[in-house]
């Protein structure tokens, strides 16, 4: 882990990007080495994303989406005269988080398409990752090709959804503008991945957090509290009401620190990170401890986080759930702890 920063940026070492996009959300990629393209598609990621201002709106956006779920499923049960419905725990967060981050970020799309054809893609995907040669994917994989290309097809029958985030606008507008870069298929392909990539790692990880503050009454009582505290009911009945351009959403989240924290050592535990790199010449690199490692040309390096968030030279009891161990950022700390990955390719959405 001491080295893994140095390995990701090493100039010598290239992000595999363009192999797996292509084989993963069937992109053509003919905008890879535009670097001006490049850029300005990853500067949306900055813009929206990591500045507070363009985060608030979505997180406004994403709550509000999320209080409508809630109250159409209860309004679901009155209708059919119930007062409970039994679901698993992984099923509501799985319906909760496609309903709530889909409509956010990409309008009033059909739900019940996405999803299905999401859940197949996203169950099968880590077969795509395993770079196999095409015709084995056609010869055996034909259900979760299927999944790909009706998600990419609807894509394509509705360029602009009603709705749609500032995110999506943007960089739908700069791939249609450069069409002689970006073709259809890099354009749906696109969507597809980002679909993908704002589920796949917040699904899981709403689950186990959920998970060990239910289990734990004294683990519930410490976030139910700070949750209370920080964001009590009379700021929901008022979210629409929050300017754009205020940060008052991100400064309350920022004071949930045992929510965070909880977040992390969920993160830490579950999350299975893998950061891949490929040679683009021979050459000697240099360790820590001043070892040195030849690697040739074309040679594929990968580091796996998830190795060292669960070994005990990074983190007392590996094992064990600690609900406070990242108060103070402590844990984050640790040269071992990369869940969202490192570098060029870190998850946009971290």
């Amino acid at each position: 882990p001491f080295d893994w920063i140095n390995i990701i940026k090493n100039q010598s070492l290239q992000f595999m990007g363009e192999q797996f996009s292509r084989t993963i959300f069937d992109l053509d990629h003919n905008f890879f080495g535009k670097s001006q393209l490049d850029t300005e598609l990853q500067g949306y990621f900055t813009q929206y994303l990591k500045c507070s201002n363009g985060l608030e709106k979505l997180n406004i956006t994403l709550i509000e989406e999320m209080i409508l779920f809630i109250k159409k499923e209860k309004n679901d049960l009155n209708e059919k005269q119930m007062k409970w419905r039994n679901i698993g725990l992984f099923e509501f967060c799985s319906k909760f988080l496609i309903n709530s981050i889909t409509k956010t970020l990409f309008g009033n799309v059909e739900l019940e398409f996405i999803e299905r054809n999401y859940r197949n893609f996203d169950s099968n995907i880590q077969y795509l990752f395993l770079l196999f040669p095409k015709w084995i994917y056609q010869l055996l994989f034909r259900n979760l090709l299927k999944s790909r290309y009706y998600l990419n097809k609807y894509w394509l029958s509705s360029i602009h959804e009603y709705n749609e985030s500032d995110l999506i606008r943007d960089r739908t507008n700069l791939m249609m503008k450069n069409s002689d870069w970006f073709s259809s298929k890099d354009y749906a392909g696109e969507k597809t991945f980002l679909l993908w990539s704002s589920l796949t790692n917040t699904i899981p990880t709403l689950f186990w957090s959920l998970l060990y503050i239910l289990k734990d009454e004294f683990i519930f009582e410490k976030v139910f509290n700070e949750i209370n505290e920080h964001f009590p009911k009379e700021f929901f009945n008022n979210i629409q009401h929050i300017s754009f351009n205020d940060t008052i959403l991100h400064d309350k989240l920022i004071c949930c620190i045992y929510l965070e924290s909880i977040i992390n050592e969920s993160l830490r535990l579950y999350s299975n990170p893998m950061i891949m790199r490929k040679s683009i010449k021979d050459f000697e690199f240099t360790l820590h401890d001043k070892r040195k490692i030849f690697i040739e040309k074309n040679s594929i390096i990968a580091l796996y986080p998830n190795i060292a968030q669960n070994d005990s030279n990074y983190f007392t009891s590996p094992n064990k759930f600690i609900f406070d161990r990242f108060i103070n950022k402590t844990g984050k700390n640790s040269h071992g702890f990369l869940p969202f990955g490192s570098g060029k390719s870190m998850c946009p959405g971290k």
